[in-house]
């Protein structure tokens, strides 16, 4: 085989690796990408109906919760999630879509609050929100041949980091939630924050994410995100929540909830080493043409 032939098939095989239509959960293409979650959510309610700061300590926290998450392993949120699609943001194309034989799914904890502030109530709508503050935060994504089953309860998580049907496949993200969630006082040590009304539990949260392992690491580990405070994190989080039909509270959740993941992953290793050695065969073909 020619020069020129090798060098054709060292490019197509660079570009192949960081194709975007690949149907193995295991390759990620680079850009600015969102993945959208379907979750349901155990977590610690009931902080009362008495307007003001309820808690600023864990402990004191842990006290006032009336709710508290089932099995929580001393978590006050914790759940689990199916990545449902990931998208490219610049070009609104789905790279990667669940689908038999190939799931994204995961496992979040080790949230606990450690500020509290129920407000008034709304003249206008009646309604009274909560506000928390969470320090600590894990989240595990694994790629599974099977999606994943809300209808096991918190009952499916076995320990720490365990849940069935999820946790026994490949890891491909593990991350941890950051502090400076937001501009506030309370927000610049919480690592994620959320608000709800007291009465349909409907709600939202926020958090930045740093990656900490898994086999897309070296892709989404970018720090291109900024908290208010100019930390550089690798992913945000936002998601909304609720229990409106009561269908998270009939499988023993508290809500049940939509999330996007913010990232901006780069080329893998492998691409760009392949992608290097084309366009170093290219040069080496120029040369000998001369």
């Amino acid at each position: 085989m020619n020069m020129k032939k090798i060098s054709k098939a060292v490019v197509a095989l660079a570009l192949a690796a960081g194709a975007v239509g690949s149907a193995s959960a295991l390759s990620l293409t680079a850009g600015d990408l969102k993945f959208t979650l379907n979750n349901y959510d155990s977590g610690t309610v009931g902080y009362g109906s008495t307007p003001g700061l309820v808690c600023s300590t864990v402990i004191a926290c842990d006290a006032k919760g009336a709710i508290p998450a089932v099995n929580s392993y001393g978590d006050d949120t914790w759940g689990i999630f199916s990545v449902t699609n990931i998208t490219k943001l610049s070009t609104g194309t789905t790279i990667w879509t669940a689908g038999p034989g190939d799931y994204l799914t995961g496992l979040f904890g080790g949230l606990q609050d450690y500020a509290v502030n129920v407000s008034s109530v709304d003249p206008f709508t009646g309604l009274q929100n909560t506000t928390t503050f969470s320090h600590g935060g894990w989240v595990n994504l694994y790629s599974n041949a099977t999606d994943w089953n809300p209808a096991l309860g918190p009952g499916g998580r076995t320990g720490i980091q365990t849940y069935t049907g999820i946790t026994g496949g490949s890891l491909v993200v593990s991350a941890k939630f950051n502090p400076a969630v937001n501009g506030t006082p309370y927000g610049a040590s919480g690592t994620y924050q959320s608000k709800y009304d007291n009465t349909s539990l409907a709600g939202n949260g926020q958090g930045f994410l740093d990656v900490t392992g898994g086999a897309w690491m070296a892709q989404l580990d970018t720090n291109t995100f900024a908290d208010p405070f100019g930390g550089m994190h690798d992913l945000f989080l936002s998601t909304t929540f609720d229990d409106a039909n009561g269908a998270a509270s009939k499988l023993g959740w508290t809500v049940s909830s939509v999330s996007q993941v913010k990232a901006n992953a780069i080329p893998e290793p492998a691409s760009l080493g392949l992608l290097g050695l084309g366009l170093a065969g290219l040069a080496s073909l120029r040369r000998r043409r001369k």
